[in-house]
């Protein structure tokens, strides 16, 4: 083999060299990661116009509009992720007591429509794993069980389905909370998540310092939305929850308890606003 060839012969096992290893990196990154592609799932109003959906009728405006606009919400479970989709369909099994009619209380199959949509790109995880993801929203894996509040289709057919309005809607199960042990139901509390930032920012600029305490936020709720006047109160606790949660437990001097649970939509820690997700009359 003359000089020529030679160098010719190593020029190209670098080139090649190169190449595959180009090509390990986009695949395998350094940090074991890799991106999977996930289909990205029709608009509900899309989805009527093609046909592609058997609910047509009775579907909320606040859906049709892309997740914009007042809604309420009337559907609320702790949800196991047995499958998603598309960027817009999450498959799970309800696993915690819902007050859907017809159904038996747990262990059902839903089908959860993402208002807000999923990234298009989800992450392969070292260990096979892979973690769906989009704007706000948690890691959401399959397997893994999460507490989603939204809208009930009505009727709906073979499943509930159920339309989840933001990513504040569907948080990742972190522990226990003290009020879930107990038998009456939570009643939730629909969150306005764009309204959420709006005052965390409004806090952070030195406005509205009530919203960093859980106490006074809960208080509030109970002279604005519950129209329960503030010199009713004899007694109000707050305890931390090992979810990062807060139960407040408010005493009226009728003999009634009113139980909430107060969340940090935006921030967690001192300088996160607090709000109220869920309340329920005790006595």
């Amino acid at each position: 083999m003359n000089t020529n060839n030679l160098f010719r012969f190593i020029a190209i096992g670098i080139v090649l060299f190169l190449v595959i290893y180009a090509g390990t990196y986009f695949l395998f990154p350094p940090n074991g990661k890799s991106s999977i592609d996930l289909p990205v799932g029709d608009d509900m109003a899309t989805q009527i116009k093609k046909g592609a959906t058997i609910y047509t009728k009775n579907v909320p405006d606040y859906v049709l509009a892309g997740g914009t606009g007042v809604f309420t919400a009337d559907f609320s479970a702790t949800v196991k992720v047995t499958s998603v989709q598309n960027t817009r369909t999450i498959l799970g099994e309800i696993t915690s007591f819902t007050n859907i009619v017809g159904q038996n209380p747990e262990h059902n199959t839903v089908i959860l429509y993402l208002c807000r949509p999923l990234l298009t790109k989800a992450e392969q995880l070292p260990d096979g794993t892979i973690a769906y993801g989009g704007i706000t929203y948690p890691q959401i894996v399959v397997g893994q069980s999460y507490d989603v509040f939204g809208i009930l289709q009505n009727p709906w057919q073979d499943y509930p389905y159920v339309y989840i309005s933001s990513p504040l809607a569907f948080e990742q199960t972190a522990g226990d909370n003290g009020f879930d042990s107990e038998s009456s139901v939570l009643v939730t509390k629909p969150i306005d998540s764009d309204k959420m930032p709006a005052l965390q920012e409004e806090v952070d600029n030195g406005h509205l310092p009530e919203l960093l305490k859980p106490q006074l936020v809960a208080f509030d709720f109970l002279v604005h939305e519950l129209a329960i006047p503030g010199s009713t109160v004899s007694n109000v606790q707050d305890e931390k929850q090992p979810n990062g949660q807060r139960n407040v437990t408010v005493s009226l001097q009728d003999g009634r308890t009113i139980q909430l649970v107060l969340i940090q939509p935006v921030r967690t820690g001192p300088t996160g606003i607090w709000c109220v997700k869920k309340f329920r009359f005790v006595q």
